[in-house]
């Protein structure tokens, strides 16, 4: 089964359009820096799996389901498992979600500037 795409053009919340892609590179080296992996260059809008038993999705530009008050700024695919990135303080937290999630891609994979 292939991915599923939405209507919405990438964007990375809270950042100006003229510096999206810089933000978003420095948040996919982040994200995979932990698994000694690259990420792949799906741009990822959401992810839905389970946690414990319960469905859950992930957005971005909306709050995590796993870390309350904090907002999704990015969603990445790497070998293994999926990382979603939540603002953080002072660096962005991520969490780990298996490969099993179903994901919808933005609708461009390169930014609007």
């Amino acid at each position: 089964m292939g991915d599923s795409f939405t209507d919405l053009e990438f964007f990375v919340p809270g950042v100006h359009p003229t510096k999206m892609e810089e933000v978003y590179m420095v948040l996919k080296s982040l994200a995979g820096s932990n698994y000694s992996s690259k990420a792949t260059d799906k741009r990822i809008y959401s992810l839905t799996s389970t946690h414990d038993g319960k469905p859950f999705t992930d957005t971005v530009g909306k709050e995590s389901v796993h870390r309350k008050g904090r907002i999704v700024l990015a969603i990445f695919e790497l070998p293994t498992v999926y990382i979603t990135m939540v603002e953080g303080n002072p660096m962005p937290e991520h969490l780990s979600i298996s490969k099993s999630a179903t994901i919808v891609c933005f609708k461009t994979t390169t930014p609007n500037t």
